[in-house]
């Protein structure tokens, strides 16, 4: 199934338009919870990263039904950062993590749960990008909004995105591929622009992503790759845009 240009256009609009846990008291002595490691994460491993962020990282909803548990510390003057995002149902996914010399990671987890089906529908969320894109402006970073619009029958996505930086921007777009739980793509187009919207240059940029379907919760979640930047997105499935979009294949037969 080709996507018709009514439905392509659902994705740009959504990238125009982004709580906490309680306690309970049981009836007998409870145990204190041990205190989280003081330390730098060891390593930069995505397992390692992960034990590190949920050794004293704090758990409420990202976005969607998609759980994010963040951990930030202080070591010697250095600031360490990392988020990991989790499906219910599914568990972890991905983490990003950021130190003080500027070095930043993405990555999957290796989870070995079963995906599930994603269905067909709107994905939205937040993609963060590292990238340089020319000598003269230098390395920039930010967060942006993605929008992945997947056709589960046909197994075909189209993504699009937009990060800005300080004074340049990074768009993410084009087709992907829907097959076996996974997203891929190896063409995707990586649009960098100065401060002003002037075009500098497009790459290839590859997709890594997981379809996945937990308890209640559908989500797109993975990584990107290109000449001068690196990525990560996640996404959930977005009810309001996916009733419109279900209206618009409807409206096409």
């Amino acid at each position: 199934m080709i996507f018709s240009p009514k439905l392509l256009t659902l994705a740009p609009l959504v990238l125009l338009t982004a709580c906490g846990g309680g306690g309970s008291q049981g009836g007998g002595a409870s145990t204190p919870a041990p205190s989280p490691v003081a330390g730098a994460p060891v390593a930069t491993d995505a397992a390692t990263l992960v034990a590190w962020t949920r050794d004293g990282g704090r758990t409420a909803e990202f976005e969607n039904g998609v759980m994010r548990t963040r951990r930030t510390l202080t070591v010697d003057g250095v600031r360490h950062s990392a988020y990991v995002d989790a499906v219910p149902g599914y568990g972890d996914a991905r983490v990003t993590y950021t130190d003080g010399s500027g070095e930043t990671v993405f990555a999957l987890v290796d989870n070995a749960a079963p995906t599930g089906t994603a269905p067909t529908g709107v994905y939205t969320g937040e993609v963060d990008a590292v990238w340089t894109p020319n000598a003269g402006i230098g390395t920039q970073s930010g967060t942006g909004r993605m929008a992945i619009t997947l056709d589960a029958a046909s197994g075909e996505a189209w993504i699009d995105s937009i990060i800005g930086g300080t004074n340049s921007n990074v768009q993410f777009m084009g087709a992907a591929k829907a097959s076996g739980g996974r997203l891929s793509a190896d063409d995707l187009t990586a649009q960098y622009r100065d401060g002003e919207g002037y075009f500098i240059r497009n790459e290839e940029a590859v997709v890594d992503g997981r379809l996945i379907a937990g308890n209640d919760t559908a989500a797109i979640i993975g990584t990107i790759g290109a000449n001068s930047a690196s990525a990560g997105f996640t996404t959930g499935l977005h009810p309001e845009y996916t009733a419109e979009l279900t209206a618009g294949q409807a409206a096409d037969l």
